[in-house]
């Protein structure tokens, strides 16, 4: 695909399965965390549903990032949905990677052998 080229439907659908999995990854690395007490939800939309629990943050979480996939998957055929959904596969993949790049510290932390983000 050359960069001004419209994506495949095959790319757009891979890249709405990536974002939805790439969403489940961070509700579950966002739930470590957060259990943990090393952060706090950065998404201010997100504390009513976190406040009453991870099982209804991540219902809510899953229901909306899916909605939208859907809808966008439903107009596909237009360049800014399609471009819409890889962009958002893209933003959830800087989400994850900074997840998983604090990892080994949190590690260090829970074993005693240093500070999570000091």
């Amino acid at each position: 695909m050359s960069p001004l080229a419209a994506p495949s439907e095959r790319q757009v659908l891979r890249a709405a399965a990536v974002l939805l999995v790439f969403n489940l990854l961070d509700g579950v690395l966002t739930l470590g965390v957060i259990e943990l007490g090393l952060a706090t939800e950065a998404n201010p939309r997100m504390a009513a549903p976190l406040a009453l629990g991870s099982l209804p943050f991540m219902a809510a979480k899953l229901a909306l990032v899916s909605l939208g996939v859907v809808l966008l998957w439903n107009h596909r055929r237009q360049r800014l949905a399609s471009a819409a959904i890889l962009a958002g596969a893209a933003v959830y993949g800087l989400i994850v990677c900074h997840h998983l790049e604090s990892v080994e510290r949190i590690a260090s932390y829970i074993t005693g052998r240093g500070t999570p983000f000091g």
